[in-house]
């Protein structure tokens, strides 16, 4: 009987934190939690650092890490004191596709009880000289016959040179 009870209780007990969970705060915040570049160049470097804080009262440790293809994570805390903030350091590698691009980066902790967090970057890159309509081209022609083709450069740099 007094296991039970105690069993009770302590059902009890969690059901009261996650029905009041809509004030609590989170175990770990994010005070941003997505990051957007623009950049021109397939080769610009693009580098930032996240920010994580633990709101529990223990030490957190990140245990592992997932990221998108192109995201390569640098470094990370590899402890956070309660109340103190983390940062997670990460940069833009290779191969990267032109255009639009959306990644993210999934945190999870050794700690029992403690949710992952995502951070989302996205962003846009654009070559500096885009071929219209496709970057490559083929001509065929028989003996004797004239053909022609052209492809179209477009540079999106302001500064400009001639070919």
């Amino acid at each position: 009987m007094r296991a039970s009870c105690l069993c009770l209780a302590a059902v009890l007990l969690s059901l009261g934190t996650c029905l009041g969970g809509k004030d609590a705060e989170p175990q770990v915040s994010l005070p941003e939690p997505t990051y957007h570049f623009e950049i021109t160049g397939i080769s610009e470097p693009v580098e930032h650092i996240f920010q994580f804080r633990n709101n529990t009262k223990e030490t957190i440790e990140p245990a592992g890490i997932k990221v998108t293809p192109a995201l390569a994570v640098q470094n990370i805390s590899a402890h956070v004191l309660p109340g103190q903030v983390g940062i997670l350091r990460f940069h833009l590698g290779d191969p990267r596709p032109v255009g639009d691009y959306a990644g993210f980066i999934e945190v999870d902790f050794k700690n029992p009880g403690i949710s992952n967090i995502t951070f989302e970057v996205t962003g846009k890159i654009t070559p500096l000289i885009e071929a219209k309509p496709f970057p490559a081209f083929f001509v065929s022609t028989g003996r004797g016959q004239s053909k022609e083709t052209s492809i179209q450069l477009h540079s999106t740099q302001r500064n400009t040179k001639a070919l």
